[in-house]
């Protein structure tokens, strides 16, 4: 058997990624059992995702498998993608190998990143909400299956990288953009919009309790203590974590404890453009 401590490469596991998926869904490896046993799971079931772990626990990697699971399981052309990246040092380097960004750029900016979330609460999901009625759907794998492909509509995946550092370069205006995340999180899920929301310090006042309960799908890494862990699993136990991948991933149904699947930059890069051509 395996020990949930063995290295294991994203590359052993692609293949359990089948390619036979419908537009609007979004499987992703979420990492392997000490069984050996792959484990996928779908972000537009989750549908928002909470992710916490400090320098070297495995968070950046695991966000790297994710957007490498999604280009090898549906492609680009599958998902539209927003990327905010505070700290411009994760994500930044892959934007030319991102095909899929809706903005055309990783944003870096916060005020840019206001703005993105202010157009989604303010624009997209009305408009969303719009093509859905017209065509007598409650969500968009039922309006999917009722359009014709040049109507049907793509998931917007919106991956916000450490979070509390961007609330503090926005300083004054963070209260409005908590309020215009959390309204993503309670009414863009029937729409195909879908948050991931990755950071360091999952304190209780950055990650509140009416944004937590909309984000279903918590993903744990090593935390610094049991409080930090609550804030994440709504349980102690991510404090006890090893580290480098090993994770507590935690939905509405289930918790499981996972080793993450290993993805460098360099493999990421070359699973973007592989799946870009």
């Amino acid at each position: 058997a395996k020990s949930e401590r063995d290295i294991v490469n994203f590359d052993q596991f692609k293949d359990s990624l089948d390619g036979n998926y419908d537009l609007g869904e979004l499987p992703i490896i979420a990492g392997v059992e000490p069984s050996g046993s792959v484990v996928e799971r779908k972000i537009d079931e989750a549908p928002h995702m909470l992710i916490g772990g400090t320098t070297g626990s495995g968070k950046t990697v695991f966000m790297y498998n994710l957007l490498g699971s999604l280009y090898e399981s549906v492609g680009p052309e599958g998902f539209e993608l927003s990327v905010i990246d505070p700290k411009r040092t994760e994500f930044s380097p892959f934007q030319e190998d991102l095909v899929n960004l809706a903005e055309d750029e990783v944003i870096t900016n916060a005020k840019d990143a206001k703005e993105l979330i202010e157009d989604i609460v303010e624009r997209e999901i009305d408009e969303r909400t719009d093509e859905l009625q017209e065509s007598y759907s409650t969500d968009i794998k039922g309006h999917n299956s009722k359009a014709d492909s040049n109507e049907q509509l793509k998931p917007h995946l919106v991956v916000i990288d450490e979070y509390a550092d961007l609330l503090d370069q926005l300083r004054d205006d963070s209260g409005e953009f908590e309020q215009n995340i959390r309204m993503i999180a309670q009414r863009a899920r029937n729409v195909g919009i879908h948050l991931v929301i990755a950071t360091q310090k999952p304190s209780a006042n950055i990650i509140d309790t009416d944004l937590r309960a909309n984000l279903d799908t918590r993903v744990a890494f090593r935390l610094p203590s049991a409080s930090d862990s609550r804030v994440i699993l709504n349980d102690s136990g991510a404090e006890k974590l090893g580290g480098e991948g090993d994770m507590i991933f935690r939905t509405s149904d289930d918790k499981i404890r996972l080793q993450g699947t290993f993805m460098s930059p360099k493999d990421l890069r070359e699973v973007l453009r592989r799946n870009s051509e």
